[in-house]
């Protein structure tokens, strides 16, 4: 739509380019006051501005919707990049557990020998040879 003029469409008088009422009373048919054409312009004007207001604010949402699936994009990539790393390692963490598992009972063990072999260096037991 264009800008509001004077004119509705059909008036004779409208149409010769008058736009103002007659003198001394009322407004043709077909022809705006001006007052309530300044009302319309406002309104239109105001139309106008929320339109290009609204439109720079959804290029403002769009361009940071396309950055929020940039980052979308990047940390899915680094989600599968973790993912993959983790199923490699799974197999040799639980082969190193199984080890690590093993190497314990092994200690234990050991550590059993170790204080079965100092109770035994502690006592003091006297051999009687020849008697």
């Amino acid at each position: 739509m264009g800008k509001l003029s004077h004119k509705i469409q059909g008036s004779s008088r409208v149409e010769r380019g008058l736009q103002r009422p007659l003198i001394g009373g009322e407004p043709e048919v077909g022809t705006v006051p001006s007052t309530m054409q300044d009302t319309l312009n406002r309104i239109l004007r105001a139309t106008e501005d929320t339109k290009l207001t609204l439109s720079q604010e959804i290029g403002k949402v769009s361009s940071e919707l396309s950055h929020l699936r940039s980052d979308h994009h990047k940390l899915a990539d680094r989600v599968t990049t973790t993912e993959t790393s983790l199923e490699e390692l799974q197999p040799a963490h639980r082969a190193l557990w199984a080890q690590v598992t093993g190497l314990s009972e092994q200690v234990q063990i050991l550590e059993r020998r170790v204080e079965d072999v100092e109770g035994r260096s502690r006592r003091n037991n006297i051999w009687i040879v020849g008697m």
